[in-house]
């Protein structure tokens, strides 16, 4: 009975060793985070970036043991940078509202003061000079209706002697047009 017992005793351990699940070691490694602060003064340009330094390293150990081995390595790397921008939101409504003005044609802003055309003058008198150019081209080559079309355009935006000169022409065109017949 004894022997009986024990064989009893003996599978029942056996049964319960080989349903008990092995159990594996698994690292996490979670992030560390350190705060500091620093007293000083950078120059740093209106949507720019300055990195106030950097730093990085690594590691590397063996372990040999008769049968066994090791390996580790560790990697470490830090960084420091500043961003800026200057957001000036009285400079930008400024900003808008010159240019709606320029668009409109306005001799002042909505503030009364002064608008400088001086640019979108000089781009129109550039453009004026342009169109006289192409039509006096087209007129040379015997295209009258295009060379009128360039100069409606220098008697509607260009100089006063441009436009003395684009309407002398236009005359000249539909005098000759009015003479020809239609093809």
């Amino acid at each position: 009975m004894k022997a009986r017992c024990l064989a009893l005793l003996l599978s029942t351990t056996m049964f319960s060793y080989s349903n008990a699940q092995v159990t594996q070691v698994q690292t996490v490694q979670l992030p560390t985070f350190h705060y500091f602060g620093v007293s000083t003064t950078v120059v740093v340009p209106t949507r720019g970036t300055v990195s106030l330094g950097s730093i990085g390293g690594s590691t590397r150990t063996r372990f040999d043991r008769v049968g066994s081995r090791s390996v580790g390595t560790s990697a470490f790397a830090g960084g420091l940078s500043v961003s800026a921008t200057v957001i000036d939101l009285a400079e930008m409504d400024r900003e808008v509202l010159a240019e709606a003005a320029r668009r409109r044609g306005a001799k002042h802003d909505v503030l009364g003061r002064p608008v400088d055309t001086s640019a979108t003058n000089w781009l129109e008198a550039q453009r004026a000079a342009t169109y006289l150019r192409r039509g006096q081209t087209a007129e040379g080559a015997g295209q009258a209706e295009l060379a009128r079309v360039f100069y409606r355009r220098v008697a509607k935006h260009g100089s006063e002697s441009e436009r003395q000169i684009a309407e002398a022409r236009l005359t000249a065109i539909e005098s000759s047009l009015a003479v020809r017949p239609r093809q």
